[in-house]
Parts: C-alpha cells; structure tokens; sequence
C-alpha cells in the first residue's frame, strides 16, 4: 500500500517526519504503520496512492568536500 502525505507532519509513534508530497510504502511487516494510515487518513494528514504528479526519475548529482 501506498500512501502520500497531504501536508508535512511528524508522527509521534515511528519519531519521524512525513513530508506532503512524497510518496510513503506500507510494506507487510510494517504492521504498526499499516494500522496508523487509516487514523491518518481520518485526520486529513494523508490520502491513499501516490502523488499526482510523479517525476519519471530524480537524479541527484554533485561533488566537494566536507570539513
């Protein structure tokens, strides 16, 4: 299952961010999750599917150094 949050919001139980707009997996083991998303969903934090507009592939390049 997969879920979109439909604004940022940081979730107590998992002590993470979910952030509007990306696109979250429910996978079979991640039971806990599975039973929050309908909670969330009551509340109006996130729909069921994937964002509406879904880029092809994001690539992220660059180069430096740390100090």
């Amino acid at each position: 299952m997969q879920f979109t949050p439909i604004k940022d919001f940081y979730s107590d139980e998992f002590q993470s961010q979910y952030c509007a707009g990306l696109s979250y997996t429910v996978r079979p083991e991640d039971q806990k999750l599975a039973d929050l998303v309908p909670i969330w969903i009551a509340e109006g934090k996130v729909k069921l599917g994937v964002p509406e507009a879904v880029l092809a592939e994001a690539k992220v390049a660059g180069s430096g150094k740390t100090t």
